[in-house]
């Protein structure tokens, strides 16, 4: 069954998903210098951590292990993490639930460290 769900807003994705928006979800926006990269029909997710952007996904400055603490929480204590795309429309889209793959220490183009997390899709129904 497909997960992908279209809303006009994140407002609107969390009353219809019951999903509180204080715990931590991704959103990656879509934009032509991001470092996130979504890959194999959205099974597989490169998404950059927690910390300041220039642009949506792009860091301005070093981002810090410490700030990464919700992400791997998150984690840890529900195995899983939403993940919603912001389309270039305006328009937002729920992509499903996705488990921890990876963790990695990057340096981006300008030359500021960042934290990339990989995630892969989880395979059944909400």
């Amino acid at each position: 069954m497909n997960e992908e769900f279209l809303f006009s807003s994140y407002k609107q994705a969390y009353e219809y998903l019951k999903i509180n928006p204080k715990v931590f979800h991704f959103k990656i926006e879509d934009h032509y210098r991001s470092e996130n990269k979504i890959t194999h029909n959205n099974n597989l997710i490169y998404a950059m951590g927690i910390g300041p952007t220039i642009y949506p996904g792009y860091p301005k400055f070093n981002h810090l292990e410490i700030s990464q603490k919700p992400i791997l929480d998150k984690l840890e204590n529900d195995g899983y993490v939403n993940v919603f795309r912001k389309l270039s429309s305006g328009y937002v889209m729920y992509l499903g639930k996705y488990r921890f793959y990876d963790y990695k220490k990057k340096l981006a183009p300008n030359g500021f460290v960042y934290f990339q997390f990989v995630l892969k899709k989880i395979k059944y129904n909400l």
